[in-house]
């Protein structure tokens, strides 16, 4: 395990491997390596964060007339509410038309922000990137100095009217994370595009929830604010510089950086969390002619702290020694290695249910999971969510596809909470959104 903290003492950042050998023998070696970057507890207290400035991005179109609007308001509202002093925000609503509610103000003026969620009626078709966009230009206009500039964009539809396609979408959310701005979505309902707000989030650097109701997402907007509060290194990129002929693969499902090669965005990281890569390398023979091999292989991080204070870790890979491919094959797995390993694997099953969901194969889907139930019986997380999917399956719920898509994203993409290997996953000391939920949506369902 190597640890470099000589530029934020604070951090953690470390290498571990699965297992610390390779074959004698062998024409390559297979090397797995998780890469964590840990960050230090919340401060007691209050403590210094960065001000908050969002954009409330709401459907207002004829599909969330009723109840479904009537909540969504409600959530708007909490999250005004529960604004810090310095903290702004913005409010805008769209059908097939967009309106700024709102434009940015303080939270001296939450009165103002209120009567603009309360003066939203449903109306109109779905003009969805009009919407989002429309945010981001408010909160454009509006950056001033440091800070966390959020678009938090809630729908039931997909996007009907204007811009529709996925990649020129999510297109324009990468472009304006560059810029600093970045989005979350929340997908409201059975008709929501979960490809469409799932990219969203991942190009634009945010989070992404969804609810059969509104009311269901009235946590993750919680969730969600409090992580913003919580947030002590953002814009992290992690890069590997390899020796020439050794491949270098991610197994996360993370953006790739335009740094170069073998270089991907990380998820901002909270006070008492961790982010996380797992790593598959191939080491050609040429470099396993010792009985102990350092592979001249680096992993760094670069990010801005608290304040835009930049940040820089680095560490070595550990030292692999040559056994024999029994011993090799033998020798237990890292635990924690093998747990991260394990919710990848879990989520690629996931993407493969939800496939078979789309199509109705429902036999397939269903022994799909029972096969993977079996696999990952040892993992309480993995086991718990399969289990979920194993009654919606059962009872031929095509929300399925939803939650198996939110799982997977959640289980490739998520920051962890930091010792949660020694912790129950519901322990009080986890903050919500770093907890591992079984069922990503909270959905009520018959």
């Amino acid at each position: 395990m190597q640890n470099n903290n000589t530029t934020a003492s604070a951090f953690r950042f470390t290498i571990d491997l699965r297992r610390a050998g390779f074959a004698a023998g062998a024409s390559q070696a297979i090397v797995e390596a998780l890469v964590r970057l840990e960050a230090p507890p919340a401060p007691a207290g209050a403590h210094l964060r960065e001000p908050l400035t969002l954009a409330l991005v709401i459907d207002r179109s004829g599909s969330m007339a009723g109840a479904s609007l009537h909540e969504a308001k409600q959530c708007a509202r909490t999250i005004v509410q529960s604004l810090a002093d310095g903290d702004r925000a913005a409010v805008i609503a769209f059908d097939d038309e967009v309106d700024v509610m709102c434009p940015v103000v303080g939270t001296d003026h939450r009165g103002r922000l209120i009567a603009a969620i309360d003066a939203i009626d449903s109306a109109g078709s779905t003009d969805l990137h009009s919407g989002w966009l429309e945010g981001a230009r408010v909160l454009g206009r509006s950056i001033v100095g440091r800070g966390v500039y959020r678009v938090v964009l809630l729908s039931d539809g997909a996007a009907n009217r204007g811009e529709t396609d996925l990649e020129t979408i999510a297109a324009s959310c990468r472009d304006l994370a560059k810029q600093g701005i970045s989005t979350s979505t929340y997908g409201l309902g059975h008709q929501f595009n979960e490809d469409l707000m799932l990219a969203m989030a991942k190009a634009g650097r945010g989070n992404a929830y969804y609810g059969q109701t509104a009311q269901d997402l009235a946590e993750p907007f919680h969730n969600e604010l409090a992580l913003l509060s919580s947030l002590c290194a953002r814009g992290m990129v992690l890069k590997v510089n390899a020796p020439r002929g050794v491949q270098v693969a991610l197994r996360n499902d993370y953006e790739p950086a335009e740094s170069g090669a073998h270089a991907w965005k990380l998820p901002d990281l909270a006070f008492g969390a961790e982010a996380w890569a797992y790593l598959k390398l191939v080491v050609p023979n040429v470099y396993l002619s010792e009985s102990e091999v350092h592979l001249p292989l680096s992993v760094s991080v670069k990010a801005a702290g608290v304040g835009s204070t930049p940040l820089f870790f680095m560490a070595t890979l550990p030292a692999l020694s040559r056994m024999s491919r029994e011993t090799l094959m033998t020798t237990p797995p890292d635990p924690l290695v093998e747990s991260r390993r394990d919710e990848l694997a879990a989520g690629e099953t996931l993407e493969l249910v939800r496939g078979l969901i789309a199509h109705a194969r429902w036999d397939a889907a269903a022994a799909a999971v029972e096969k993977a139930q079996r696999r990952f019986a040892s993992n309480p997380w993995c086991k718990g969510i399969l289990d979920t999917m194993e009654r919606m399956v059962a009872r031929r719920d095509r929300f399925g596809g939803k939650e198996a898509a939110y799982a997977c994203a959640n289980l490739r993409r998520r920051l962890a909470a930091a010792d949660e290997f020694r912790l129950a996953p519901d322990a009080a000391d986890i903050p919500a959104f770093l907890r591992r939920k079984t069922e990503q949506g909270r959905g009520r369902r018959p």
